[in-house]
């Protein structure tokens, strides 16, 4: 996330000494103690019950622990050896910061850091495909049925039949890319650690224009983590994307030409990159976006007029609740802030740095959402007031948002296990069973 000018080799040091301050140092204990397994089930003073459905290792071939450098098997590529080797890494060297995605029929894609791609079954957690990739998986997939897109750590940019685990083209880039994928058109578009935007053609992958934020001679701008996801506007007629430097651009879909761009001064003594979203409106006509350790904003996409800005120490990307009109915002801090959307004023604040960074923020059903947590895997809140209902005791932790649909839960560990929960809400069957317990019985 962080932007400044340096080597390649020196910024990709200096990458993942961030990803240790953004686990925190105290996580560290926490990793020390393998994740629980298997099923079990229990009720706990909330109006919830949790069962916990075991988790599935992403890695096989990882062995080693803490301070390790990353191991492999019956692996040709020598490089990937020494991948994690004098990198600063604080926590586990196996980490994921994307969320798995449920899929039909029972299914759930999971991806991580030195592994790749896959399918899994919900019930069983078996691997119904696999695309292996060494270096692993680091930026948000794009779904497009029965496609999925992804773009590794390996640099490649991959298009691969969601059903069968085929892959139908493969793309080399010049650098690997921890931010995201979009699909529109015809084109996929890719944002890169070297504060780039590629357009491939969705049919053959082949390149059709790139996008780089200048800098001066024989100088690299490089992103801790790149995250910005590029968005498309309503109309079709912008591609938009956050970068290192800390600017905020409009690009044209088809021509790669910048229709208009927004550069914001940093607030923080780090940190400068606008990458923390940027988080579409459902009429597509604002983008919210955060400035790692600095400002929230929201953009408007029709001319990039800022429509307000808000100093919150912003550590991740938002979650946007247009249904009541509130933004929940993490901190640096580890602080959670409820916002208006029309005005960006603080509107509730919640102090949780207890138990370190708020990881993400995610929506649940209409009563609840859930977080993440450097110290804790995960925790159930109220979605008007942030209130805190549920939290695991297990203590797995993650950096990674959740997946959420129905009653289901799932999540990647920092030990790039893949979590899987069943949370039921009790609230109701208790409420009939004070009303009309003879009903219920029944």
């Amino acid at each position: 996330m962080k932007s400044f000018l340096a080597t390649k080799s020196a910024s990709r040091f200096l990458g993942f000494v961030f990803l240790g301050f953004v686990a925190g140092l105290s996580s560290c204990a926490n990793l020390s103690s393998k994740p629980k397994m298997g099923l079990k089930s229990f009720v706990s003073s909330s109006p919830f019950m949790v069962r916990d459905l075991g988790a599935v290792a992403l890695s096989p071939d990882w062995s080693g622990d803490l301070y390790q450098e990353k191991r492999t098997t019956n692996r040709e590529d020598q490089f990937q050896d020494q991948y994690w080797s004098g990198r600063g890494v604080i926590g586990s060297p196996a980490q994921s910061y994307i969320a798995p995605i449920f899929l039909e029929n029972n299914r759930v894609l999971a991806g991580g850091v030195g592994t790749g791609l896959a399918a899994y079954d919900f019930a069983t957690g078996k691997a119904l495909w696999t695309v292996e990739v060494s270096r692993g998986l680091g930026a948000d997939p794009f779904i497009l049925t029965p496609y999925v897109y992804a773009s590794f750590l390996d640099a490649t940019v991959k298009k691969i039949d969601i059903n069968s685990g085929e892959v139908l083209w493969s793309k080399k880039i010049e650098v690997e890319s921890t931010g995201g994928v979009f699909v529109h058109h015809g084109f996929v578009y890719v944002t890169f650690a070297d504060n780039s935007i590629w357009a491939l053609d969705e049919k053959t992958g082949s390149p059709v224009w790139t996008y780089k934020r200048p800098a001066s001679a024989g100088t690299v701008i490089w992103s801790l983590r790149g995250a910005s996801t590029p968005k498309m506007s309503s109309d079709g007629t912008k591609i938009l994307a956050g970068f290192a430097d800390g600017s905020f651009v409009a690009i044209s879909p088809v021509t790669g030409e910048v229709i208009w761009e927004k550069t914001v001064d940093q607030k923080s003594e780090l940190f400068k990159d606008l990458d923390l979203g940027p988080i579409m409106s459902r009429d597509g006509k604002i983008a919210y976006i955060g400035q790692v350790d600095g400002d929230m904003l929201a953009v408007e996409v029709s001319s990039g007029r800022v429509i307000w800005r808000r100093l919150l120490r912003v550590a991740f990307a938002p979650y946007v609740d247009e249904k009541m009109h509130q933004i929940w915002v993490s901190s640096t801090q580890g602080k959670m802030y409820k916002i208006a959307m029309d005005t960006g004023n603080i509107l509730t604040t919640l102090d949780f740095s207890s138990k370190g960074l708020l990881s993400r923020i995610t929506p649940f059903n209409e009563k609840y959402m859930v977080a993440t947590w450097t110290k804790g895997a995960w925790s159930l809140h109220d979605r008007q007031t942030g209130e805190m209902l549920w939290e695991d005791s297990t203590k797995i932790n993650s950096l990674a948002p959740v997946a959420t649909e129905a009653d289901r839960i799932a999540l990647i560990s920092t030990r790039n296990k893949l979590h899987l929960f069943s949370v039921k809400d009790m609230t109701v069957k208790e409420t009939l069973l004070k009303e009309s317990p003879a009903k219920v019985q029944k």
